[in-house]
């Protein structure tokens, strides 16, 4: 959920598995952007906080990357729990390891905030330097 033109992880593993591909995007320009790619099923504009209202199909697998840091601490609990309410059997979430640099990140995450919620986690560089991953997955 959420997507980058210029950064658009996994777009070839899921174009070459034929993974039908709903995203949802806050930036309404992005979105437009989106909407060339004929692979994706549907570009859904809207706030991931409120996805219990943007989407009414529940999915196998969902995948936020790179967007639960962007959000208030306080909002991040409900918006998984949120995600997971439309989740069959995989979500997955991605984030910087820790402090970032980049001045749209509200909350740094670390791998215990995503443990205590039953994720299995994985890092890679090393916390709160710039370009270090979290990755969480958690079967549903």
């Amino acid at each position: 959920m959420g997507a980058n033109l210029k950064r658009f992880h996994f777009r070839d593993n899921l174009k070459e598995n034929d993974c039908i591909v709903d995203i949802i995007e806050i930036d309404e320009e992005r979105c437009e952007g989106l909407k060339s790619l004929e692979w994706l099923n549907r570009v859904i504009h809207g706030d991931v906080r409120g996805v219990d209202e943007l989407v009414e199909t529940n999915y196998d697998m969902v995948l936020w990357s790179h967007g639960p840091e962007m959000l208030e601490r306080k909002d991040i609990v409900p918006t998984i729990n949120k995600l997971l309410g439309i989740t069959k059997k995989l979500i997955i979430l991605m984030a910087p390891w820790g402090n970032s640099p980049y001045r749209h990140n509200k909350t740094p995450l670390y791998e215990e905030d995503l443990r205590r919620l039953g994720f299995k986690t994985s890092t890679l560089g090393v916390k709160d330097e710039r370009e270090s991953n979290l990755l969480a997955w958690k079967k549903v």
